[in-house]
């Protein structure tokens, strides 16, 4: 696993493709923060709904560079189906590590929040920003399974995705029909509810993670069958 993820990183560094999702995710994190006096939890919600569709980015990303021929050696030498999906997850996580820091340190450095904001915020913003990189990996790497990656309008498919994963919350609230429908997709972290909401949310993100998990290798083992 480990000389996988090494493989993983010296193709990274060699694809200069992977830094142009970073480079939107600052430019995002820079117009957030444009102006002082913003709210610690609030703003700290809203660059994790961005590191969110910037993970599901980098995830189809890191699923479509690898050649066919490079797969088929990496599951020979890896013997199971199941850790090379894991090995292409841990990678896209640790990505996606620098911008967490970027996003939580940012605004501290340049006094943006007013009033500061304390530690459990600082830790709450770390959860929000940690469950955000989970599911956008999650759902990103999908594109692992070749029916998926190779699909024509791909990523106009993520998009939409993305975009009915954060309006969830508000399509359910102006029209509570659509939460049969709507329930498939996972529920982002809200850094502004009850100590039980946030509870609530967290073991339903876990839920959801560990679900789209198991489908996602399910999907690739049957693809390579």
């Amino acid at each position: 696993m480990l000389a996988f993820l090494k493989y993983q990183r010296y193709k990274a560094k060699h694809k200069p493709q992977f830094l142009i999702p970073y480079f939107f995710y600052i430019l995002f994190i820079v117009f957030v923060y444009s102006y002082s006096g913003a709210e610690s939890l609030s703003s700290y919600t809203l660059t994790s709904i961005g590191l969110f569709a910037i993970s599901v980015w980098l995830g189809i990303q890191n699923s479509k560079s690898e050649l066919l021929n490079e797969k088929y050696i990496v599951l020979i030498q890896l013997t199971r189906a199941s850790t090379y999906v894991i090995g292409k997850l841990i990678f896209i996580i640790t990505l996606n590590l620098p911008l967490i820091f970027i996003a939580l340190i940012y605004p501290l450095i340049f006094n943006k929040f007013i009033p500061t904001a304390s530690l459990n915020e600082v830790l709450l913003g770390l959860y929000a920003h940690i469950s955000a990189i989970i599911l956008g990996t999650l759902i990103g790497s999908f594109a692992l399974v070749p029916k998926i990656k190779h699909l024509k309008y791909l990523y106009l498919m993520a998009f939409l995705l993305i975009v009915l994963t954060i309006l969830k919350p508000v399509f359910i609230n102006l029209y509570p029909f659509t939460k049969y429908v709507l329930w498939i997709l996972p529920t982002l972290p809200d850094l502004e509810g009850s100590a039980v909401q946030l509870l609530f949310s967290a073991v339903t993100i876990s839920f959801y993670s560990f679900i789209i998990f198991l489908i996602l290798v399910y999907l690739f083992k049957h693809s390579e069958e």
